[in-house]
């Protein structure tokens, strides 16, 4: 490594060309960087001394001929920047003598030959605007397209264009200034790349987890025209595939896919794999390959790996332009589960089925059913509001179908897989299901476009409709208004059902589907009914069949629509069944007073399952899981006001009157309490915990009773 103070127009120097590497991120300068480099740049003039403009990393690349060619590993933004304020000075100003010295200085060669005229040699997505701009004597805006005019480039010039222009310095001083920026440059030789790169402490904006990656696996490879080939053949091809915005989620649901597991230990503490420690995960599975040795054939594999993979995944990413019409039977599918269920996380399962698909292990009829089982467990959990597809339940049902040799005879141990979960992830069986559709006021908790997503499938499942409008211009209409008018008042009041409506205001049967919301809004029900009868959705034209429309309507509906959505939204008879005791799963979020006099069978925390008897031991261990997890969160979680017994829970003696349990040699905690009591304690405990350290442990926690 050879480092040096200079100049940084000595830096650029006249022979020299720096090339952006493939792998760096494109130039994303926003003004406020700008406005910061130009104020340096006029203290330069005021204090008239020199300042310091950073870092910048480079590497030598071998050449023959007078030019010598380096790679910028870090300062590419600050070099860019610093030609298009040169560029702007030059077109400020008709001073020939200085347009030539602002030209040879900073972004051209002066004399001898060579194939690229400039010193500075941008990416590709760049180069074009950049020659543009640069190469042109004088600024002129029609040559450049719409699509330049977007561009960083060409926006940054502009505003460094009007900072020239209403400076009190002159063009002269300014450029002068430029002569007072003094740079640290690094010239890496035996060096690693990459690891500089990391522990760089850079002025420019911080670096996405799709450019670190990139990063990480291009920088290895020596030779940058293969670099520029696995950059083009594959890194362009993804963020065409699936939209750079989309390529964190993507990478991260890749992983856990590929890992079979969303849990990783971080600082020694159990974590989950997530966008804020992608970066490292990947990194860590990447080299964990025992044969990955920086070998160039290991990295374009693992980019045809995740190039393969985002063809599936393109297939799971749609918006309101999406024309559902023109989508493959597949595809549908994928758009309920997706965009209008918006499953999150399901692509980590989405993305295991389509390999198999893909392998011909299963076949399209089969990928029908596995999404129609994913598409009603996750309604089914938005309506029950308990918890959907997470990327922790997506890893544990790819890593039991890892299990087995799935083929189209898999739709039973698909099922078996899907309702594994426990507690909060326990598939919905019929009735819990059946009462939230009818009871719950799923206009609030499901808002308008789940509403929306509810009754058009039944209406698409009644075998009634047969041309129901599309699906972009439907809209949900309560029947008794949200707000009502004197006509609405006086007929609940008439029908004693004014105090009770609502109640029933926002739930199932007092919705449906129109095409023509703003025309009914608040009037009276008989009016409703005239429009109602000319509707070609099936259950909106059968209101206009009621005399009334009252509370006992409302719910009669309701039943009657839950019982069609049940067969929809299917469970199989076999997972039905009403359990024993001893099989009833509770969670945290359960009735305290069913626990009086209780004694224990099984509780599982963070997925292994132990059989406890005693209650007392439940408090044990969930304590010294969450004091191993971080000793000074436990206390804190403990001390809360909202714990019971807080008081004498906690002790750095050991109790000679109650029973106790060391947590170590210093700390003792009470578990002399009853069950409900301590079923209270251990929930306050886990979710002060979890406020805390921003976690959802919670979930990772259920138990079972015994049978007495």
């Amino acid at each position: 490594m050879d480092v040096g103070k200079e100049r940084l127009t000595d830096f650029i120097g006249d022979k020299r060309i720096f090339i952006i590497p493939v792998y760096q991120r494109n130039y994303d300068w926003q003004q406020d960087n700008c406005k910061r480099m130009f104020d340096d740049i006029e203290r330069i003039i005021k204090a008239n001394r020199p300042h310091f403009f950073g870092t910048f990393v480079y590497q030598h690349i071998p050449t023959v001929g007078q030019y010598q060619k380096f790679i910028i590993i870090d300062g590419q933004q600050r070099l860019t920047s610093t030609i298009l304020l040169a560029k702007a000075l030059y077109d400020s100003t008709n001073d020939e003598e200085l347009r030539d010295n602002i030209k040879s200085s900073l972004w051209k060669h002066s004399k001898g030959k060579t194939t690229y005229n400039f010193k500075l040699k941008p990416l590709e997505y760049d180069r074009n605007i950049f020659e543009k701009l640069i190469d042109c004597d004088k600024f002129d805006e029609n040559i450049f397209s719409e699509e330049d005019k977007s561009s960083s480039i060409y926006h940054n010039y502009k505003f460094f264009k009007e900072l020239v222009n209403s400076s009190s310095f002159d063009v002269s001083q300014i450029f002068d200034a430029i002569y007072g920026l003094e740079v640290v440059g690094i010239l890496l030789d035996k060096e690693n790349p990459q690891e500089i790169f990391e522990s760089l402490n850079s002025t420019g904006l911080d670096l996405s987890n799709n450019d670190l990656i990139r990063n990480y696996l291009l920088m290895p490879l020596t030779d940058t025209d293969y670099q520029e080939e696995l950059y083009k053949k594959y890194w362009l091809q993804l963020e065409k595939l699936i939209n750079p915005d989309n390529m964190e989620l993507f990478i991260t649901h890749y992983l856990i896919t590929k890992r079979r597991s969303d849990s990783i230990i971080q600082n020694d503490k159990k974590a989950r794999l997530s966008i804020k420690n992608l970066y490292r995960s990947f990194k860590e599975y990447f080299e964990d390959d025992k044969n990955f040795n920086k070998n160039q054939n290991k990295i374009e594999d693992f980019f045809k790996d995740m190039l393969r993979y985002a063809n599936f995944y393109k297939h799971f990413l749609f918006n309101e332009n999406t024309v559902f019409s023109k989508l493959s039977k597949l595809d549908k599918k994928f758009y309920e589960l997706m965009y209008l269920l918006d499953s999150l996380h399901s692509p980590i399962i989405l993305m295991y089925l389509y390999d198999k698909y893909d392998e011909g292990k299963i076949n399209e009829d089969t990928f029908l059913k596995f999404i129609d089982v994913l598409i009603s467990f996750t309604f089914r959990a938005k309506i029950c509001r308990t918890k959907v597809i997470s990327s922790q339940f997506a890893g544990n049902v790819i890593n039991k179908l890892d299990d087995m040799d799935i083929n189209n005879n898999s739709i039973e141990d698909f099922w078996d897989v899907i309702t594994f979960g426990k507690g909060n992830y326990a598939f919905p069986k019929d009735k819990q299901f059946s009462d939230a559709l009818i009871n719950e006021s799923l206009y609030t908790t499901i808002k308008s476009d789940g509403c929306k997503y509810l009754l058009y499938s039944l209406e698409l499942n009644s075998g009634h409709s047969k041309e129901i409008p599309s699906y972009d211009k439907s809209s949900i209409e309560h029947i008794i208004p949200q707000k009502l008018n004197n006509d609405w008042k006086k007929y609940l009041n008439s029908k004693n059902d004014f105090e009770i409506y609502r109640q029933y205001l926002h739930t199932l049967g007092n919705l449906t589907l129109t095409n023509y919301n703003e025309k009914l809004q608040n009037v009276n029900f008989n009016t409703k009914k005239e429009e109602y009868i000319q509707s070609n959705y099936y259950y909106t034209k059968e209101l206009s069949a009621y005399n009334d429309w009252t509370s006992k309507q409302i719910r009669l509906r309701a039943e009657k629509l839950a019982n069609l959505a049940l067969k929809i939204w299917i469970l199989p008879e076999k997972y039905n069944k009403n359990l024993p005791v001893s099989e009833k799963i509770f969670n945290l979020d359960s009735d305290s007073d069913l626990f009086k006099g209780t004694q224990l069978d099984t509780v599982s925390i963070f997925g292994k399952d132990k059989h406890i008897k005693y209650w007392s031991h439940f408090l044990i261990e969930i304590s010294k899981q969450f004091y191993t997890i971080d000793k000074n969160l436990f206390k804190q979680a403990v001390s809360k006001d909202n714990v019971p017994m807080r008081s004498i829970l906690l002790s750095t003696s050991k109790y000679n009157s109650m029973r106790s349990f060391a947590l170590d040699n210093e700390l003792y905690i009470c578990t002399n309490f009853s069950a409900i009591d301590i079923f209270k304690i251990i929930r306050a405990i886990v979710k002060n915990f979890d406020s805390i350290s921003k976690t959802n442990f919670k979930d990772d926690i259920w138990f079972t009773l015994k049978n007495n």
